[in-house]
């Protein structure tokens, strides 16, 4: 009983451990892109904000509040324009990542 109790207990002290490091690098990453004086807009597969840092709010002029959730389509001309950029963003991301790890290959 005494041993799974210590089991347990270092679970949960692990887990608290993990929880804390991941807050950590949440706030590290959120400091980065809302620090970036560029544009950056972070959207799902089906083209709707996820993401959407300071620069982003002064330079189109939407609250990051107001604009989340909504298709990346309306920051652009068209819906259309909107997938086709999406498209060729989904077609050259597995060379970009190739290149990336031929870089940091060790």
């Amino acid at each position: 009983m005494i041993i799974e109790y210590r089991l347990i207990w270092g679970l949960h002290d692990c887990l608290k451990k993990i929880q804390q490091a991941l807050t950590v690098a949440r706030q590290y990453s959120e400091s980065i892109i809302n620090s970036s004086l560029d544009i950056i807009v972070a959207c799902d597969k089906e083209g709707y904000i996820t993401e959407f840092n300071d620069a982003g709010s002064k330079i189109s002029g939407y609250d990051q509040n107001e604009i989340i959730g909504k298709g990346v389509w309306e920051l652009l001309h068209s819906r259309e324009y909107a997938d086709e950029l999406i498209k060729n963003i989904l077609l050259i991301y597995p060379y970009l990542l190739s290149v990336f790890m031929k870089r940091h290959s060790y």
